[in-house]
């Protein structure tokens, strides 16, 4: 069995041994991420809000990120880097993580008339 994708983007399972030195966070869809680490597979970009918040993303899979997101920490708005971050270890810790949407959310967002995982947008996951 691969552990890559169709994509070409690594496919990582919780239930794949994690050493015991990390912390990881399990995604929704059963994938796991250590949010001190950089994974050199990783897509990364950084929002940045105006009260000097820095939120690290990584991208998991390939789609549709916005431009804009609430910063948890404060509720202004921050803005992307368009992937523009030469050092994503000096944001760590990883804040969220975009993903594919799981069957559920999909089936949610058809209930509710959107459109977002439809047209290739993909899910946003904190990581505590």
């Amino acid at each position: 069995m691969s552990n890559f994708r169709a994509s070409g983007i690594p496919e990582r399972r919780h239930t794949e041994p994690v050493p015991a030195d990390r912390r990881v966070h399990v995604l929704a869809d059963g994938r796991w991420v250590d949010p001190n680490v950089i994974d050199p597979t990783g897509r990364y970009n950084v929002y940045d809000c105006p009260s000097g918040h820095h939120l690290l993303s990584m991208d998991l899979d390939r789609g549709v990120t916005p431009a804009f997101v609430a910063c948890p920490d404060c509720d202004a708005t921050a803005g992307s880097r368009f992937y523009r971050v030469p050092d994503p270890a000096s944001s760590l810790p990883l804040r969220m993580v975009w993903r594919l949407a799981t069957r559920s959310e999909r089936k949610r967002e058809r209930r509710e008339g959107g459109d977002h995982y439809a047209l290739g947008g993909l899910s946003r996951e904190w990581v505590p």
